[in-house]
Formats: structure tokens, sequence, C-alpha cells
């Protein structure tokens, strides 16, 4: 078990979750540009020192959430896990980042996906692009109510903004060190295995009783997983079954 603390960066596209990397590590290592992020389809770990503690960021990608997000059937998150699989790492905590003035019905449902898939780790919400609030925290005092009427809550929230440019300098050092004040707070002891969150989070899917080749098929086209990976995960889940999941639901 690897003694770095592993934080999932997740969100809608255009929320700003390079921002986020970027404003932990204190300086530019992941690449900040509207249309790059549009486009991103790989899912990027990057690594930063915060005062003694070593700190791996997945910048998570690829998310493919239904059209009808009210439908009956239950639908897999499609997200780009296969590096982070094949790294066999854990994770301590969810950073789902979400932009102030553009809170859904899409965002609740990725959020629900989200703490399905991680089941017991902590995701604590990041509030992006709120440089043009007098104070940033106001935002949630005034939204906190509305959030709550809609679903989205987490184990705790942080408002920022990750504009670097010199008239929110005060603002962007304030985040960074709320957001910094956050990590602190979730000791490495809550880890769990993405292996483990993940098998668990297929078998509570209602659509994944599969089997062998077909599991395998699936897991390397809607997870990105390399054949390697993806053949472990299902001699994982039953191996004298060929891939059919076990667990109840």
């Amino acid at each position: 078990m690897s003694d770095a603390f592993n934080v999932m960066i997740m969100g809608e596209t255009g929320v700003g979750k390079s921002s986020v990397v970027n404003l932990i590590a204190g300086k530019p290592i992941a690449e900040v540009n509207p249309d790059i992020e549009s486009n991103t389809t790989k899912t990027t770990k990057y690594s930063a020192h915060i005062n003694s503690m070593t700190v791996h960021l997945w910048e998570m990608t690829g998310f493919n959430l239904p059209e009808n997000p009210g439908a009956k059937e239950v639908f897999a998150l499609d997200v780009d896990l296969g590096s982070v699989l094949a790294d066999a790492t854990t994770v301590d905590l969810v950073l789902f980042c979400m932009r102030g003035s553009k809170v859904t019905r899409t965002t609740k449902s990725m959020l629900d996906r989200i703490k399905n898939m991680f089941d017991q780790v902590p995701v604590l919400l990041v509030i992006t692009h709120l440089e043009r609030q007098k104070l940033m925290e106001d935002w949630w005092n005034d939204n906190e109510a509305r959030l709550t009427n809609m679903g989205v809550e987490g184990t705790g929230h942080v408002c920022v903004t990750g504009l670097t440019v010199k008239k929110w300098s005060e603002k962007y050092e304030e985040s960074r060190q709320a957001l910094l004040m956050k990590l602190e707070q979730y000791p490495s002891c809550q880890t769990r295995s993405i292996e483990t969150c993940f098998l668990e989070y297929l078998s509570r899917m209602q659509n994944f009783n599969q089997r062998g080749k077909k599991l395998e098929k699936t897991l390397r086209e809607r997870y990105k997983l390399d054949k390697t990976t993806a053949e472990k995960l299902v001699n994982v889940a039953a191996p004298e079954a060929g891939g059919f999941w076990p667990f109840n639901r």
C-alpha cells in the first residue's frame, strides 16, 4: 500500500478540474485550457508535495451519463479508470468539482454515481469559479438549502477560485489555503482500494450480469482498462464462473 495520499478529482467538463490540481500543487502542473479540457479523454496522474505529505492527484475524465438521468434503468458511470486500476492505487478522498453558477440535475446525477462508485470514501464538494464573490463562502451560505433540497451533498465543502490572474491573487491564495486545510482533515487511514471500490460498484449495477469475454470487453471499452487489468478483474470477481458477479444485490 502506498504511503501517498490519493485524491480523485472529478466533475463535469469545464468545471475547472485542472485548475484545482494546480491550486493544490501551488504551481501549474496541469494545463488549463477550455478547449483542451473539453477534449481530454485520458485520466491523468499528478504528484505534489505538501508539507511532509506526498499527494497523488488523479484528474478523472470520460464521464458519459444517460440522456435521461431520471430513467428507472441503472446506468453505469462511464469513466476512464484504466490508469488508476493499473496502478493498483488506493483512494483517500474524492474532490467533486462543480461550477457555482451551473449546478443542475446532471450535476446531481453525476455526484450520485460517483458516491456509489466510491462507497465509504469521503466526497468533498469543491465549488469553483467564485472569484467574483465578495466573500466566497457566502456562495455556500446562500445556496446550501437549495443544494440540500436537490440532494447535492458531500462530507464537506470548500469554495474556491482557480484563476491565477493578478486581480484575483488574494482570493487564489485564500482558496489554496482553504483547500489544503480540508485535505488535512481526511487522514489516509480511511483508504480504500480502488479495485475493491470498483468491484463493489459493478456488483450493484443491475445490468452487469456478465461473464468471461463479454465482461472483459465491457471493462475495456467502458472503463478504458488494458487487457491484463480487465482479465485480472474478471478472475477476481469469480474465477470459477468466468466472471459472473456473485455479490448480493
